[in-house]
This record gives structure tokens, sequence and C-alpha cells, in this order.
């Protein structure tokens, strides 16, 4: 039951923010201070579930009600999950008390990793990577009884403690940030006690559970440039004109020639660019023709150029990258890393175009490749909107003739 797992990637918005009132100009400007509705309680543990309903938390609220203080989840077709809204982090101890039902299974997850629970086993590892497994114990949970579990996460650590008790850990964790979220497998879990204490290796640990630069009330918050701009909303939008790079927030090294977007990245480093406007929508269609740029023949490695899509940070997004020699991946990149989820062929060569369409929807992602079908379907399950766009790592790409057809 627990191989159909699929979770997401990590990672809700940490800042929502408003326009504030203009002051005269004798007035003190006003602090820069961002929105964020979890505030640290005693000994810094932040309370995640309230014990009444579900606010703070997305996800698949219809399969989720709370009774007597508990959080009760019922699986739909595998799986239902719940993310808490604006927790980005990256070093945290998650810690509740969960029981499974008669027939469930749970997880409990932050970003990519996930701790399977069930009556058979507990493991530690990756859903997205074929449940690549970093810690297991064979002994598993007692149905129908109360456990305290705690998900301790710093740097690569990683470590899963069950009644007070270690039982996973491992140092083979590849950071990155993402809301921590709860699951319910295939049947009926019970949550209660959700609670969350950053770590100060955290980088919004100042922010948070300090409270410099923050604050609970959005009325207070100040936009700090560039604004969010609104949803392009649903049908056939053009995102690149063939002359600016206007609505395009970039990192890395760009240009406009020839009616394409030129990108131009170093070795081992990262160029892209992403459309905004595009972060609100979870179905849509990317369309664009991509080549890698090359003035010799020599042979060269660590070249792709990439679509990418559900961006949660500059450097971390995922994507379908092509390099040279034609074989592609799916994964995503973190920190300016790449890390494979999937692979297939289709080949090409330097200087040639491809055309790209990308679709996503929902859990389901489809690829074509210079209007070739029969590629399979993956699916990634239970990871937030976020914007599209492309880019280049290890050294010259051009795009045109990008577009995106929204469809929720």
């Amino acid at each position: 039951m627990a191989g159909r797992l699929r979770l997401f990637i990590g990672l809700a918005l940490v800042a929502s923010v408003a326009e504030a009132a203009a002051k005269p100009e004798t007035s003190t400007p006003p602090e820069k201070r961002f929105f964020s509705r979890w505030t640290p309680g005693e000994n810094g543990w932040i309370r995640l579930f309230n014990g009444r309903s579900l606010a703070g938390w997305t996800g698949a609220p219809g399969n989720w009600r709370v009774k007597d203080g508990v959080l009760v989840g019922h699986g739909d077709r595998g799986i239902a999950f719940l993310l808490a809204k604006e927790a980005d982090w990256a070093d945290y101890t998650l810690a509740l008390k969960m029981m499974l039902g008669t027939a469930g299974t749970a997880a409990v997850s932050h970003g990519t990793l996930a701790v399977d629970l069930t009556d058979r086993s507990i493991r530690l590892g990756y859903p997205q990577q074929g449940w690549k497994t970093l810690a297991r114990k064979p002994k598993g949970l007692t149905r129908r009884k109360w456990y305290r579990v705690e998900l301790d996460v710093r740097g690569t650590h990683a470590e899963v403690r069950i009644n007070g008790a270690r039982a996973l850990v491992s140092d083979a964790h590849k950071p990155l940030a993402g809301g921590p979220a709860i699951e319910a497998v295939a049947g009926g879990v019970a949550f209660r006690d959700i609670r969350l204490k950053l770590h100060p290796s955290d980088p919004d640990y100042k922010a948070v559970a300090l409270g410099e630069g923050y604050t609970r009330d959005p009325s207070k918050t100040v936009v700090v440039e560039p604004r969010k701009p609104r949803s392009l909303g649903r049908g056939d939008h053009v995102l690149f004109n063939g002359r600016t790079l206007d609505g395009w927030e970039r990192s890395g090294h760009w240009a406009v020639r020839d009616g394409a977007m030129v990108a131009r990245a170093g070795r081992g480093q990262v160029a892209a660019a992403f459309v905004r406007a595009t972060a609100a929508h979870r179905d849509y269609i990317v369309k664009a023709r991509c080549r890698i740029l090359r003035r010799s023949d020599r042979v060269r490695q660590g070249e792709y150029f990439f679509l990418s899509f559900r961006q949660m940070r500059p450097d971390n997004f995922l994507c379908i990258r092509f390099p040279v020699e034609g074989i592609f991946e799916i994964g995503y990149y973190l920190g300016g890393k790449f890390h494979e989820v999937h692979h297939g062929v289709r080949k090409g060569d330097y200087n040639e175009w491809r055309e790209i369409e990308l679709t996503v929807r929902g859990t389901q992602i489809g690829l074509r490749v210079d209007g070739l079908s029969g590629l399979p379907t993956w699916t990634v399950r239970n990871f937030p909107q976020g914007p599209v766009g492309v880019g280049v790592t290890g050294g010259e790409a051009a795009f045109k003739d990008i577009r995106v057809r929204i469809l929720r």
C-alpha cells in the first residue's frame, strides 16, 4: 500500500503582501515586515493545528474532519494530504501524535522527504524517486494506538523518533525547503498536537522564531518590489514577445538576440527565468522552441536547456531538461544542483531547434518533443503551484515562441 504514496515538493509561499498607505514626507518610513500566520509559543514551538478547524492548512480538505480536537483523515483513491500554509522552512523538528485506523497508513513529510508509517514497518525516504529509502525499520506500529512521532531535519541529517526513542536516522538527506505535511494513505488516520520548532540554522529562524521583520497583522505588511502580478487567467498567452524580457524574473545572464531569449551559464552554473504571473495555476500546457547554441564541434558536458515549472525559490524548481546527447531528464534543481526523478531519450543536435510541449494536469506530467507522442505520463502527487519558465546550465541556449495555455 505504501508503494502508492506520492508526495509533493515542498512548498508553500512564505509571504503574503499588501500595499501600505502613503505617509507624509516628514513621517518615519514604515518598517518592512512580512506576514506569517505562524507564531512561536511556549519554548519556541509553533502550534500548526488549533484543535478546532483546518485553518492554516491546504490540500484535500474534503477528506479531513476535526472531531473532539483530533484531525481525522481518510485516503481518497489511495491518498489524501494536508500541507501547512506559509511554512516554507528547511531545518526544524515536526512533532505530533498519530494513530493508525483499522485499515489506513500514514505519512509525515518535509518537502520531498517522507516518513511512511504502517503496521508492518516504518521507513524514511523519497516517494518521488520510486521510494528511494534512506532508512527502514521492519517493525511497524500497532493499530488504534496513539504514538508520539517526531521528524527532525537539520541540513543533511534526518531523524525519526517514536515515543521519544530514535527509530530511523540518516545523514544522506538532500536539503530542500518545503512545507510540513501529513497524509492519510488508503484508509483512516488520526492526528493531534501538531507542532513545529525551527532550528537556529534555518534561514527564517530570526524572522519567525525571534520575530525580527515578522508580524501577525497582514495590514502592517509592506510591499517589497517586485509586486506580485495578477494571474494570467485561462486561455492562451504569449510569454515572450520577441523583443524584450518584460514580465520575466531572471537569474544569470540573459539577452534578446534575433527574436529569441538567449541565456548563458558557466560550467556547473544555472541561468533561469520565470513568469511570476503563471504561479497561481495548477493545470497548463507550456510550449517553446529551444536549442543549445554552440560555435564549435568539440565535445562538452553538463550543458542543458530546460523548461521549468512549479518554482519554489529562485534556485529550487521542477523541470524537464535536455542535453545535446538526447537523454531528457525530469527532476528538480536545488541550490544549482540537479536531482533526477525520471529520464528518457529524444535525440537531437546542437544548434537544432526543438519543439517542446509540457503538459501539467494535477498530478500528471506529459511531454511531447518535436510533435512526437509515445512518451509515458509521469505522476508527481500533491505539489503546489509555481511559475513556469526556461533556462540553461553549463552553456548557452536560445528560446522563442514561448507560450502557455492555462487550463485551470
